[in-house]
């Protein structure tokens, strides 16, 4: 997601639209011709567990892959969780884009905001299928 020897501006561990992104799945930001797995590799790293940015209050899907393939399909084995940050690094994003916050209380209070309304959507969806 940060490959190596790029620029930091090509770096594409963080989603910087919003600042809760449950969806954002790190697998898509991966460049398998990156240096850096051919490195791991030679030092005998064979599997790397890829996370999103901790600029995002809640970041995205972490994977688990292999780092002695080519193409992505292949290296991919596993979805491991959900990246989320509460502490320095959402609060140091305010300049990007979307809600942001500026204090740890207002990183739990959107976190919460958004536990919220993933129930209430749950909650539909069971109500529709009983339907």
């Amino acid at each position: 997601m940060v490959r190596s020897g790029e620029p930091d501006k090509d770096e594409e561990a963080n989603e910087r639209m919003n600042s809760v992104y449950p969806l954002v799945n790190a697998l898509h930001s991966i460049y398998m011709d990156d240096p850096a797995f051919n490195e791991s590799v030679e030092s005998g790293v064979l599997y790397s567990t890829v996370l999103p940015g901790s600029g995002n209050i809640i970041a995205g899907k972490a994977v688990l892959i292999r780092n002695f393939v080519d193409d992505i399909g292949h290296a991919y084995i596993m979805d491991l969780g959900i990246k989320a940050a509460l502490g320095y690094n959402p609060r140091s994003t305010t300049d990007w884009k979307g809600d942001r916050p500026s204090t740890r209380m207002g990183s739990i209070a959107m976190l919460r905001d958004n536990f919220i309304k993933a129930k209430k959507c749950k909650e539909f969806w069971i109500l529709e299928r009983k339907l």
